[in-house]
Order: structure tokens, then sequence, then C-alpha cells
């Protein structure tokens, strides 16, 4: 059976989500949380497949209220290994579409994991390969930080602070988070969120930790950040983003705070910090793999024109 989404779904949805999705931090409150503070005009649908009262599929689409140009919509389909081959995929995929297509949305976008399966299912259904996302994951016990203290002092002499996030305001961050958005490579650029979406999208997203973030003030103004979702019951903790305002890139004040955020990790029992990013962002790259992030997955987009 098919049908659309409830809360009472939370357990479920995250059981299979940890299923398909291990390399992400996925918890119920993070689900409720986007189902319930995604805006109404992003017109989504969202479904679940059920079969003796288990969730075995998932899926749905919306119109991305958060791309510069008009058209651009998200589907996304998730079925349970045990479940696959039978074409509950390709129906939920099939009503998916036709709903974002019906709402106006004519540039189709999904990720699905880097794996045989999942490509060619896309690739049936026409899209093509645009991004490919590497997902890395470092042990904060196994980082060397040996020079954080220098260069937090560095740092300090040309007039940067390193702060817990719950010392700055929300409006310092977005205006950082939004410059840095438009610099990350996405097959639709970034676009003018709202500060009200903004700040209840992420400032207000329940793994959001205020404690494990860290931001980089100058002159009573935040300029960089690293943010962190962190599960601390599980000790496993998520890199959101990290950014800097463009004028003062180049100062290793992004790699400041991601130090920051991993001797928090190292002091509150994190085994494992999780990350992402595109493999032509070679700037966090190069900071992250420094840092001692390896590769353990992959994530495709893909893009479809209608």
């Amino acid at each position: 059976m098919i049908r659309e989404t409830r809360d009472e779904d939370a357990p479920g949805v995250v059981d299979l989500l940890n299923e398909v999705y291990p390399s992400w931090l996925n918890t119920e409150a993070a689900w409720l949380h986007r189902r319930r503070s995604e805006p109404e005009r992003s017109r989504r649908l969202s479904l679940v497949a059920v079969e003796s009262n288990r969730i075995v599929a998932l899926g749905g689409g919306r119109l991305d209220h958060e791309a510069a140009r008009a058209g651009a919509a998200r589907i996304h389909v998730a079925v349970r290994t045990g479940s696959r081959g039978r074409g509950i995929g390709g129906r939920l995929y099939e009503r998916a579409e036709a709903h974002v297509v019906a709402n106006g949305g004519r540039r189709l976008l999904t990720t699905t994991i880097d794996e045989e399966p999942s490509r060619r299912f896309a690739e049936l259904r026409g899209f093509r390969h645009t991004l490919t996302g590497r997902i890395s994951s470092v042990d904060p016990r196994d980082v060397d930080l040996s020079g954080f203290s220098a260069l937090e002092t560095e740092a300090k002499r040309q007039g940067f602070r390193l702060v817990p996030m719950a010392d700055v305001s929300a409006e310092d961050i977005y205006r950082i988070a939004i410059e840095a958005a438009r610099d990350i490579p996405q097959d639709e650029p970034f676009g003018d969120v709202p500060f009200a979406e903004w700040e209840q999208a992420y400032w207000r997203h329940p793994s959001m930790s205020f404690e494990a973030s860290r931001a980089v003030v100058y002159e009573a103004e935040a300029v960089a950040f690293a943010m962190i979702h962190a599960d601390r019951d599980r000790g496993k903790a998520m890199n959101e983003m990290t950014g800097t305002l463009r004028e003062f890139r180049g100062r290793r004040l992004a790699r400041l705070a991601k130090l920051g955020t991993i001797a928090w990790a190292l002091e509150n029992g994190i085994a494992q910090i999780l990350t992402g990013n595109d493999e032509t962002n070679a700037p966090m790259l190069a900071i992250n793999e420094s840092l001692g992030y390896r590769p353990i997955d992959a994530e495709l987009s893909w893009v479809k024109e209608v």
C-alpha cells in the first residue's frame, strides 16, 4: 500500500533511512522538523510504501524553494534492500514526478548512493549524472590537535576570536551561510532564501549543536563558522556547513573553526564526524583531508529536463 506519510511514521522512516543511508545522521526529530518546517510554497508530496505494517520504501517530490531559478524540483526514492526489484520504487517515482511537474517543476534533481541499482534506476528514467559528492569520516581521537592552540593564538593576533555558536547571532551566520552556499558546486544556484525560512530550517534544527558549533568573530561580527549536528547518545556528529565570508578567505579561519568543533567532539564522547563535499570543491576537501577525514562513501547528483 502506498500512502502519504504521517507524523507517526517517523520511527519506520528513520529505520529505513538508516538502512539505505547509513553514512548520514538520521533521527526522528530531524525528520519531523524537516516535515513541519518546510514552507508551503515547496508543495511537498511525501509518500511511503507499507507492507505488513512495515515501511519498506519512501518517496516524494517538492519544488526547490532554495533554488535561484524557478522550475527546479527535487525527487527522492528509497527502497529497502529486501524489497527492491518489485516495482515499488518505480511507482513512488511516477507519483512524485507527476506531482512536481503539475506544480511547475521543469528541471528535476535527485541524488542516489553510488551503486549500480540506483544508477540504473536514475538512468532508466531519463536522468543524467552531473556531480559526485564524497562522504568522509573522521574519528576525533585520530586528529592531530597539537597545532590548534597556535592557530588560535595567531588568529587572535590578527583580531579574530573563536567562540561557541551560542555567542553569535543567527543573522550573522545567515549572512555567511548564504554567501558561502552560492560558491558550493551544485546543480541549481542557491537563491535568496528569506531569513525566517533559513532560521527555521537550520538554526532551529533539533540536531544543531550550539555547544559543538564554532564561529570566528572579527570586530564583533561573525565572519566564518563550522556548524555541527550532533547525536551524543550515538557518539556521532555531522558537519552541516562550514563557510567564510569571501573577503576573509585564505586566512585559515575555516580550519580554525573546524578544529574547534573537533576539539569539542573529542571532549564529549563523539567517535565519528561525517561530512559531505562535491569532488570539485577543492578548498574544503583540502581542509578536511589535512584534518584526517577519509572517504567512506559517495553520492551522485542527477538532473532531468522535463
